[in-house]
């Protein structure tokens, strides 16, 4: 696949311009209007099988621990998606 150089320079800036937002910031006005959506963090990506890596692995502690968090908080609208 090839990608045109100002794709991928625009999304370097995009990327280099996030900021950094913490859970209470996220939480703090309204955490019962507030949702978590993850997709396809199962096992098949994670840990086994033939599309499992160890980076996409080394993402479901963080994850986790961000919906417990979130749910802790007050969140109730917690949505774990996966293809069937």
């Amino acid at each position: 696949m090839k990608f045109d150089a100002k794709i991928l320079e625009d999304l370097a800036k995009w990327f280099e311009e996030l900021k950094e937002i913490k859970l209470s910031e996220i939480l703090a006005g309204d955490a019962a209007n507030t949702a978590f959506i993850s997709v396809d963090m199962i096992e098949g990506f994670c840990s086994i099988g033939p599309l499992a890596s160890p980076r996409v692995g080394a993402t479901s502690d963080g994850i986790a621990q961000t919906f417990s968090a979130a749910y802790a908080a007050g969140a109730r609208n917690l949505v774990l998606l996966k293809q069937r």
